[in-house]
């Protein structure tokens, strides 16, 4: 149960910073 949660967690980051990542590519 522990590492499920821990893959989600470090999921949500990853999409967390694709906003981040895509506004630095158009600017």
């Amino acid at each position: 149960m522990m590492k499920l949660g821990q893959i989600i967690k470090n999921h949500l980051g990853l999409f967390g910073m694709l906003p981040f990542l895509i506004q630095s590519s158009l600017a």
